[in-house]
């Protein structure tokens, strides 16, 4: 197999960085750092030379949630799933991206279907590589316009989505185990598990009607190319009141929307706030992960 680079690419593919669900009680497929990198470049080699894309120099872009691999010289991403669960959200990733990718959504193109490659049989997507903008600022008015086009035709797509309110059940669990949460402090995770139930709670009395949305269209996943805005990591594409996606975005973004509900988004971003630290703090060993899951707690702590 080709020796693979370490990257710190930022903005090149679905997955950059994203605050999304680990595993179930945050435990990675069962083996060390190394070795599960090593798998998932194993994967991704495999299932893209089948694919007619031999890497002569794999770059591993990020290793968080999911790695994610060039497969460089060819302008071609993979993402390999290393927990449990991963082939879930992978598959749906790639079947609403597919079809977003019909109606010209902005949005990564998949290159065919979810496939498993590799010693571990781990499941694998295909991308067209995004090139990003160095240092493209990204305007409100902008990405409201692109979110705005993905709303639309996400409505056109005929797959079965969860609620949104999935999502908040698998944070419960992940942060009402000690074990999971041990990188944070007992004051600070009663705390957190006290704020995150009161709002879920409050999320969970919504009875508007819901509609498909992104899940987690924050800022880390938004792509600046020559091309225009691209939305990637679409893992957690759900619905629910719109008012979730734009929760995880920064204020302005909102007010490229109308008819909006002040005090239901006020309510998600403080939901989100707390899903974020939570997933951040399973994830502390990683230093990304800790400095995002102290802004978000300081936020929960803020918000009373």
């Amino acid at each position: 197999m080709p020796q693979a680079v370490v990257a710190d690419h930022p903005n090149f593919l679905p997955g950059r960085f994203s605050t999304g669900r680990p595993g179930p009680l945050g435990q990675h497929v069962g083996m060390d750092t190394d070795a599960r990198r090593a798998a998932a470049i194993a994967a991704a080699v495999d299932v893209a030379t089948t694919a007619g894309y031999p890497p002569t120099e794999p770059v591993v872009l990020q290793d968080t949630n999911n790695v994610v691999v060039w497969m460089a010289p060819h302008e071609v991403v993979a993402k390999v799933g290393v927990w449990p669960y991963s082939a879930t959200p992978l598959g749906l990733e790639v079947d609403v991206c597919a079809h977003l990718s019909t109606v010209d959504a902005p949005v990564a193109t998949p290159i065919g279907p979810l496939r498993s490659g590799g010693p571990g049989s781990l499941p694998v997507s295909l991308w067209r590589r995004l090139a990003p903008v160095p240092d493209a600022a990204l305007g409100d008015g902008a990405l409201a316009a692109a979110l705005h086009q993905v709303h639309d035709a996400l409505t056109s797509y005929r797959g079965e989505l969860p609620g949104f309110l999935g999502a908040i059940d698998h944070t419960r669990r992940a942060l009402f185990d000690d074990g999971d949460m041990a990188a944070l402090a007992p004051a600070d995770r009663s705390l957190l598990r006290a704020r995150f139930d009161r709002w879920a709670a409050a999320a969970g009395r919504w009875t508007g009607r819901p509609r498909p949305l992104h899940g987690e269209p924050h800022t880390g996943n938004v792509v600046a190319t020559a091309n225009g805005i691209r939305l990637i990591d679409f893992e957690a594409a759900s619905v629910g009141p719109l008012e979730w996606d734009l929760a995880s975005l920064p204020p302005g973004v909102a007010d490229g929307y109308g008819g909006l509900d002040p005090q239901l988004l006020a309510l998600m971003r403080n939901l989100n706030s707390a899903r974020v630290a939570t997933w951040c703090w399973v994830n502390a060993h990683h230093p990304v992960m800790r400095a995002h899951g102290e802004h978000h707690l300081a936020l929960v702590r803020a918000a009373g």
